[in-house]
């Protein structure tokens, strides 16, 4: 038989349990501050890392949006091409599909290339421009022998001075059947 007397007086066992009642809601409210602190700095690695991916997401678009301004310059081209296809129909009927071989060439030409000026005269086809330097020229020339239409591409004269870029100018004949019957862009 266990028999336990209790010899604290009232006020003592009162006072005992109002601090382990204290203890408990301390420990409850430190609790409760370190899940938030752990949630806060969860939530601020969260927003960190999303506002990491945005500014990601805006420098590609920039990117993007510089590159597209580049082609912009083909597509006015390819748009004066058309309306010169058209008056070309009026005048003499079925003309060669130009505007599939310029396209062609904005298409193929690499980044490092900017063309200035493109001339067709009877069968023979001209372009100046400029490039970072000669190894461009002689890519864009490699390049261009593999468009389809475009026969015997010669470089005319690449010529870079100090510090400057490389100016060039190439001649090629065109097979006009080539591009007359060629179906589709590649």
């Amino acid at each position: 038989m266990d028999i336990r007397i209790n010899l604290l007086p009232q006020e003592l066992k009162t006072k005992r349990a109002e601090k382990r009642k204290q203890r408990q809601i301390f420990i409850g409210v430190v609790m409760t501050l370190v899940l938030m602190f752990f949630f806060y700095t969860a939530l601020l690695g969260a927003t960190a890392a999303a506002n990491s991916e945005v500014e990601f997401l805006r420098q590609k678009h920039l990117t993007l949006e510089e590159q597209l301004a580049q082609f912009r310059q083909y597509e006015e081209r390819l748009e004066q091409v058309k309306s010169f296809d058209e008056v070309v129909t009026k005048a003499v009927g079925t003309p060669t599909k130009w505007s599939e071989l310029l396209l062609q060439i904005g298409l193929q030409s690499p980044l490092d290339i900017s063309l200035e000026n493109i001339s067709i005269r009877g069968n023979e086809l001209t372009l100046r421009g400029v490039a970072l330097d000669h190894q461009g020229v002689a890519q864009w020339l490699e390049i261009l022998q593999e468009i389809p239409g475009i026969e015997k591409a010669q470089v005319q004269f690449s010529n870079q001075s100090t510090g400057a870029m490389t100016q060039f100018e190439f001649r090629a004949q065109i097979d006009r059947e080539a591009i007359d019957n060629k179906k589709d862009i590649q």
